[in-house]
């Protein structure tokens, strides 16, 4: 403790903000939040607590120059649209306003010209980059650690996937389940991770009866889901397939992944209509279960490496000092682990935003305080001068009047 102590006394600047914000970026390394956790996060708030006590307070006008600077810091210029992105924006911008009044052949019409364009546009001659798009941040970060490699990710300037999956419902509505699949496929190209790409995938495999490509498309499904919702709705689609396949007893453990994995009353009546029809499965243990599941070939749990990853982007968002954030992502990592020192990191980093917010309260009330007592102080001098000039006034008066 008295190392860890002395070593982030060391490092503190004597400015409060940036000192709150060191605070928040000790936990710098995964492997060392999970096996030092206790220790860290206690010195984090035997430190806090010594920068409340010796905290010189701020001028507003000071506070107020801080605040420039980070709005300063936040602004992004804007990217030139090139001629060739402003007739494709318009293009998309047409599509879209005409998609719930022109028939189907116009707007297939229409995607296949914006898709022909993008495709167009992008360069992919580089071998040592990477053409991506992605839905949200985390997608980003999951791919840059498990699936990159050491190629650099370069940002498609349209959401590529997302246009593909409309091209691909457009072909459905054709009754172009081939075509459909290779739209799908190419939306997976431009983003490895697009879920709904993948589940409509496996609409039409299951459509065309392609149960072995159905199952081998739900692997790689379950493979990338990082949150314990998509992890139990893949255990859902799995549930449902052996009904098909009338593998009960699998049927039964897929479900009960899922009611672990993600609670409902929909699934958990799923798993008591089992019970009941089977009274036998009551029986079962778990690792029977788990073991019936994998001769099925299927994973039991997330993928460690979404995992792994997942606890590096915590990191990096603490060390960010994106606080929620990194409270989502420890809720997240919990609900798909159950692992204790996961939770025991996610209250006590509600204890640091706690302590943190009443640091930051106490110095907002002190500086009212002290605003407060400067107007009151200059209300109290102003009716004192204006006093002893009335006073002025009157004796000058009294002198020059005679008794």
């Amino acid at each position: 403790m008295e190392k860890i102590l002395d070593l982030i006394r060391n490092n503190l600047t004597g400015d409060y903000e940036s000192d709150v914000n060191f605070l928040q970026s000790l936990l710098d390394e995964e492997n060392k939040i999970i096996q030092n956790a206790n220790t860290t996060i206690e010195a984090i708030n035997i430190i806090a607590n010594e920068l409340e006590d010796e905290r010189v307070e701020e001028e507003p006008e000071e506070e107020n120059e801080l605040e420039q600077t980070e709005e300063e810091s936040v602004e992004q210029e804007q990217k030139e649209v090139s001629p060739e992105e402003k007739e494709i924006d318009d293009l998309i911008d047409v599509l879209f306003s005409k998609i719930d009044e022109e028939d189907v052949d116009s707007l297939l019409y229409r995607i296949e010209n914006i898709i022909n364009k993008i495709e167009g546009l992008t360069d992919t001659s580089d071998e040592s980059q990477i053409h991506c798009t992605f839905s949200n941040e985390i997608e980003r970060r999951i791919f840059e650690k498990i699936l990159a490699g050491d190629k650099q990710i370069v940002i498609t300037p349209y959401k590529n996937d997302e246009l593909y999956i409309l091209y691909a419902d457009i072909l459905l509505q054709k009754k172009r389940k081939s075509a459909a699949l290779d739209a799908l496929n190419r939306a997976i190209y431009w983003n490895f991770l697009n879920k709904d790409a993948r589940e409509k995938k496996l609409e039409i495999l299951h459509s065309k009866n392609q149960i072995v490509k159905y199952l081998d498309n739900l692997k790689v499904l379950q493979q990338i889901a990082y949150t314990a919702i998509d992890l139990a709705h893949v255990y859902d689609l799995y549930g449902q397939i052996f009904t098909e396949l009338k593998d009960k007893k699998a049927a039964y453990g897929a479900y009960k992944l899922s009611s672990y994995y993600y609670p409902n009353d929909e699934v958990q009546e799923l798993v008591e209509s089992f019970e009941a029809s089977n009274p036998e499965f009551k029986e079962l243990s778990d690792d029977e279960i788990y073991e019936h599941l994998k001769s099925n070939e299927m994973q039991i749990g997330p993928n460690p490496k979404i995992i792994k990853a997942h606890r590096d982007i915590t990191t990096e968002f603490l060390n960010e000092g994106r606080l929620d954030d990194a409270q989502i992502l420890l809720q997240n990592d919990y609900n798909l682990t159950r692992d204790n020192q996961i939770a025991l990191l996610y209250n006590q980093l509600l204890d640091v935003k706690e302590k943190r917010e009443q640091m930051k309260q106490q110095i907002i009330e002190e500086e009212k305080a002290k605003a407060t007592k400067k107007t009151t102080k200059k209300t109290t001098t102003k009716k004192k001068e204006e006093t002893k000039g009335t006073a002025k006034k009157t004796t000058t008066k009294n002198d020059v009047n005679p008794n």
